[in-house]
């Protein structure tokens, strides 16, 4: 009896990966630091969450791009 090999073809993946956010990796040799946040309200998560992945990006990199501007902002009342 002679064997037949299947071809078998998966379909493409329609899950995009997100990827690591480059911008904010550790400096080669050291560790990030760790940071949870707890109790977030599960509606205002599962919306950020939805977003973020219409948009093609992480939640770690939002908050730490946000995080970035926050921390280069000029403070208000600071004269110019």
């Amino acid at each position: 009896m002679k064997q037949t090999s299947k071809q078998t073809t998966t379909a493409p993946s329609r899950r995009r990966s997100r990827g690591y956010t480059r911008g904010f990796t550790p400096k080669s040799g050291s560790r990030g630091r760790e940071f949870k946040v707890r109790e977030v309200p599960a509606t205002f998560f599962h919306a950020v969450h939805a977003k973020a992945k219409r948009e093609g990006k992480s939640i770690r990199g939002l908050i730490l791009t946000h995080l970035q501007e926050w921390l280069n902002a000029e403070p208000k009342g600071a004269e110019r």
